[in-house]
């Protein structure tokens, strides 16, 4: 009995940190996507300045 509640926990531990890393990896992908937004938008800001010198 004290073998069976054990692994029950274990389970639960194993789907609550599971649970915890999906959050995290759809947090890093938004993290990202803002990121690359960002760089993109200064890329182009930097190219209409470059152009706008020209």
């Amino acid at each position: 009995m004290n073998r069976r509640k054990e692994l029950q926990l274990l389970q639960e531990e194993n789907r609550r940190l599971r649970n915890g890393i999906k959050v995290i990896q759809g947090n890093k992908e938004k993290v990202y996507r803002e990121l690359f937004r960002v760089r993109d938008e200064h890329k182009i800001s930097r190219k209409i300045k470059v152009d706008k010198e020209i």
